[in-house]
């Protein structure tokens, strides 16, 4: 936990004690001695090319005073560094002088136990304050990214124990970031998920992604739909935990339930209709029957499957003309109601009959299918005329 109290991503700590611990191979240095005369502390020493890089020229410093030679500030917390080196401690401290930060080390000279110099070493930290910084700015990125996300992203142990959480995922479960943070994922696990939830987390640790749709439990009891993926933090080959994704599936899952609902209830309306329907694909040329165009017309769906025209073997060659144009009609997304015409049988007796043509859209708006409803009304057309 960092100390403004939010959590650190267990990859970024592992980073930031890996840069403190890394050697520095291009660091400048500069070292130095100095005496005590007068009650007061006099250079007697100072070569390196960290004095260049701080603007001090060798020959500008020997022989004075730390408050001759630094700001107001900053002499004043050498000279109390001096005095308690001069005093025999060695002392080590942290300092910036010309937007040069700097580690100095302080080392008294004893002779006949008595301090008669002090030696001392500068090393530049140039390059640990840029990787800081740096680092700095990664977790600040990784922050943004975990805070903002609208799905829930959150980190978990070795142990299945929360270690980041963002607000989405407070959302999600109804647990605050705080309750989170105090707890194991288990409760938020189904009971008739949870062995399949632990065995799916023991082999992420083993540096085996997953990713599976799941049940969640949220705080309140309510049971939401997460798609979840888990992937292992390895930092040094080392499985430090599990990096995590949830998207709520909810009302994907809820959609998919209602289209699955409609599409099983027109496919009983296709298979149980007393009328005649036929199915065109222009794209794929091909066509569906109902069993009752089948039983009605005598054609079999196999007979009729590979359907090069859009014109069924029903039309009369009188009504081909017609029939076309009726088509192109439709493949503008224009339905055609209540056409009648007389149809024929594959034994050829004829059937008078009501068609209609309604145009089916892809998911660009596109027709590119129609289907084709017969009505038998020889009833309707006995009661006028006789079939011609």
């Amino acid at each position: 936990m960092a100390e403004d109290g939010k959590s650190i991503h267990p990859a970024v700590a592992e980073s930031k004690k890996k840069a403190h611990r890394m050697e520095i191979t291009k660091q400048q240095s500069m070292t130095f001695k100095f005496i005590k005369s007068d009650e007061t502390f006099v250079m007697t020493e100072c070569s390196g090319e960290l004095s260049d890089s701080m603007g001090y020229k060798e020959e500008w410093v020997i022989g004075k005073t730390p408050e001759e030679i630094f700001p107001k500030e900053l002499a004043a917390f050498k000279m109390d560094c001096y005095e308690r080196a001069w005093k025999g401690e060695h002392i080590t401290y942290e300092a910036q002088l010309n937007n040069v930060p700097f580690l100095v080390s302080l080392n008294p000279v004893f002779e006949n136990g008595k301090v008669v110099e002090v030696r001392g070493l500068s090393i530049d930290l140039i390059h640990r304050v840029m990787m800081e910084r740096q680092l700095e700015e990664s977790e600040q990125r990784f922050r943004s990214l975990i805070e903002h996300n609208i799905d829930a992203l959150f980190s978990l142990d070795s142990q299945g124990k929360f270690t980041t959480v963002n607000p989405a995922a407070e959302h999600l479960t109804g647990y605050t970031g705080k309750e989170l943070l105090s707890m194991t994922f288990h409760p938020l696990l189904m009971e008739e998920h949870l062995e399949k939830s632990v065995q799916d987390f023991e082999e992420a640790l083993k540096g085996t992604p997953k990713t599976y749709d799941m049940k969640m439990k949220r705080k309140d009891g309510e049971i939401r739909f997460v798609n979840l993926t888990i992937t292992p933090i390895i930092v040094s080959d080392d499985v430090l935990g599990l990096y995590c994704i949830g998207k709520d599936i909810t009302e994907k899952k809820k959609q998919e339930a209602e289209l699955r609902e409609t599409k099983e209830t027109l496919e009983s309306l296709f298979t149980h209709s007393a009328d005649m329907i036929a199915i065109y694909d222009f794209d794929k040329q091909t066509i569906k029957l109902n069993p009752a165009f089948e039983k009605t017309f005598g054609w079999t769906e196999e007979e009729l499957r590979d359907c090069r025209s859009p014109i069924f073997p029903i039309v009369l060659d009188q009504y081909l003309q017609e029939s076309l144009e009726m088509i192109q009609t439709v493949k503008k997304g224009i339905p055609i109601i209540g056409h009648e015409m007389i149809c024929q049988r594959k034994d050829g007796s004829l059937l008078n009959s009501s068609v209609t043509l309604f145009p089916i859209f892809d998911q660009n708006g596109r027709v590119h299918a129609f289907s084709g409803i017969s009505r038998d009304i020889t009833e309707k057309k006995t009661t006028g005329k006789s079939l011609a």
